[in-house]
């Protein structure tokens, strides 16, 4: 759903009311539904394209990322992102 809403309170409101109710009938306390779901929510922003931030981010590190193909030969977009992801969980 985070692609059809780009908006974190958007996503949180319109999907806590399912959460909400799973979290409770298998006995999971609301404040770790809530980390979950944020926790959720920031991985997918990293790589979701309607994020702003990303967009941007992109546009200004297409000469970043060519400097780096040029020296290192084919990256695989996988691995920096697998990287990005590890870096962040440290």
């Amino acid at each position: 759903m985070s692609f059809l809403i780009p908006s974190s309170s958007g996503l949180a409101s319109a999907t806590m009311g399912i959460m909400a109710p799973l979290g409770e009938f298998v006995n999971v306390r609301p404040s770790l539904i809530i980390t979950a779901y944020q926790s959720a929510s920031g991985v997918l922003n990293l790589i979701a394209p309607t994020s702003g931030i990303v967009m941007s981010s992109c546009a200004l590190d297409v000469s970043i990322i060519g400097i780096l193909v040029e020296i290192h030969g084919q990256t695989s977009s996988c691995t920096i992102i697998v990287v990005t992801i590890a870096l962040l969980l440290l």
